[in-house]
């Protein structure tokens, strides 16, 4: 019965954005466990659960995303979590990331509570027995082994296996700490989400007083700095992303920009205060946010390998827009001449891909929307090389996490404002 349950809940569509979600740079967001740059770490030693929500916000494209993943995989999570409780049992991680980009799963309430019931279940078996009787409701309603889920039936079941005057006595301790990313991508409306996150909160602050519970979690939330949220999330403990990644940037444009000068054949010493103010340059001018420094700093670092003048790189991070959404059409207008219509064909095809699309298969499409034939790729001698130059570096192939092995594929364009 617990086997048919999870199997109708299952979707690993709903975990893949966790996966293809770009790692940090090296030591980046150290930050995030010093509790004098953030309240991170307070927060989840914190046993008094009188606040279980932690709120990170931040500018489209600061690393939110890639900060949640970090959070999530680092053991330092677990060891603030673990440090002020009364017991040796253990936390679980539960994540979802809203995807807007990604299939319904990926960027709906219900795909939201459809996965977290399914990782509760699937890390907690002996909870099962709470949601029993719905499942078996639906089965006998729609008479198949895998029925589909409502999501009224859904919020009943989570907010009940959440619960603790619904636990059975003899039941294990359970400890969660929920991560739910994205926010302000997913496609329902945002009361109605705040609504469900709202009623979470009160179960936790329900299950921290007295002694008997045996559920306690927290949950840390992410998302852009949109009046909806900044009014609900106000007195939520939070830090801005955007305003604690300086470091990061500088750490991450001088190593990018160091590998392009060792690069140079022409063994002339580079003048590292000089290009020291260059990447103050660019730092000033990013305001936290990651994506535009990669996208400028690309840029420079092609530049660098092609000769160009200090000078003229220097000009051209100040005549970069600040805006990403102009950035964007700033890069597409530098793609050469010869490309762009090329350009133009791969960024519609990987806007309209449902899920992350494997290169071969990204070449084949393209390919065939430009000359209506397919070619080999193994015509392709350099994939990654002319992923980069026809698309200005907006598109990127990622490792793929899943069998097969040694293959790429890519994922859609990162920030939706393309």
């Amino acid at each position: 019965m617990l086997l048919g349950c999870l199997s109708s809940l299952n979707n690993h569509t709903a975990r893949d954005r966790i996966t293809q979600v770009s790692m940090r740079h090296k030591d980046s967001f150290e930050w995030l466990y010093d509790s004098k740059a953030v309240p991170f770490c307070t927060w989840l030693a914190n046993s008094a659960y009188n606040q279980p929500i932690f709120w990170v916000t931040g500018k489209p494209g600061s690393g939110k995303s890639t900060l949640m993943r970090f959070a999530m995989q680092d053991p330092r999570t677990r060891t603030y979590l673990k440090k002020n409780q009364n017991d040796n049992n253990s936390w679980h991680f539960i994540g979802f990331f809203f995807h807007e980009r990604g299939s319904v799963i990926q960027k709906s309430i219900k795909g939201m509570l459809k996965e977290l019931l399914f990782q509760v279940l699937n890390q907690f078996p002996h909870l099962f027995e709470i949601v029993e009787s719905h499942y078996e409701r639906l089965v006998t309603e729609q008479r198949k082994n895998l029925p589909d889920w409502d999501e009224r039936t859904l919020k009943i079941c989570l907010y009940d296996v959440l619960n603790r005057d619904k636990h059975i006595s003899n039941s294990l301790s359970v400890k969660i700490c929920f991560f739910i990313d994205a926010l302000d991508e997913h496609i329902g409306d945002n009361n109605q989400l705040l609504s469900i996150i709202e009623v979470l909160a009160r179960l936790s602050q329900q299950n921290s007083s007295g002694v008997t519970n045996k559920i306690r979690f927290k949950i840390c939330l992410a998302s852009r700095p949109w009046t909806v949220f900044m009014e609900r999330f106000a007195a939520l403990p939070q830090f801005a992303i955007h305003k604690h990644t300086s470091v990061d940037i500088v750490n991450y444009a001088n190593e990018k920009l160091n590998q392009a000068l060792q690069s140079r054949t022409n063994g002339v010493q580079s003048n590292l205060q000089m290009w020291k103010s260059l990447v103050d340059s660019i730092t000033d001018k990013a305001l936290g946010v990651f994506i535009w420094v990669r996208i400028v700093v690309d840029e420079v670092c092609k530049g660098i390998r092609d000769g160009t003048a200090y000078f003229l790189l220097k000009e051209l991070v100040l005549s970069m827009p600040a805006e990403l959404k102009d950035l964007y059409a700033h890069t597409l207008q530098r793609v050469d001449p010869q490309h762009v219509f090329e350009a133009h064909t791969m960024l519609q095809i990987a806007l309209c891909a449902l899920s992350p699309l494997p290169l071969s298969i990204f070449w084949d499409c393209t390919m065939a929307t430009l000359y209506e034939e397919t070619a080999k790729t193994e015509n392709l001698t350099d994939p990654l090389s002319w992923l980069a130059s026809r698309s200005g570096g907006l598109l990127e192939a990622i490792q793929q996490s899943s069998p097969p092995p040694d293959r790429h594929h890519l994922p859609p364009v990162g920030p939706r404002e393309i």
